[in-house]
């Protein structure tokens, strides 16, 4: 196999989209991160809390049968 180089890194991964640079745009990427974390964890817990009201709710109703 012939080696040519490190393939090229995503446009969707690369720092300086939208002509941002320095510090700031550092600082708003990873805010940006820190937002889709606290958003995705926030996604799961709604879920979880939704599978503990089914599970709960189903519960009930057997004990009323």
């Amino acid at each position: 196999m012939i080696n040519v180089g490190p393939a090229p890194e995503p446009a969707r991964t690369q720092r300086c989209h939208r002509g941002a640079s320095g510090a700031g745009s550092l600082l708003r990427e990873r805010l940006r991160n820190r937002f889709i974390l606290f958003d995705r964890a926030f996604g799961v817990l709604m879920v979880l809390r939704g599978v503990v009201a089914l599970i709960g709710g189903a519960y009930l109703f057997a004990l009323q049968a």
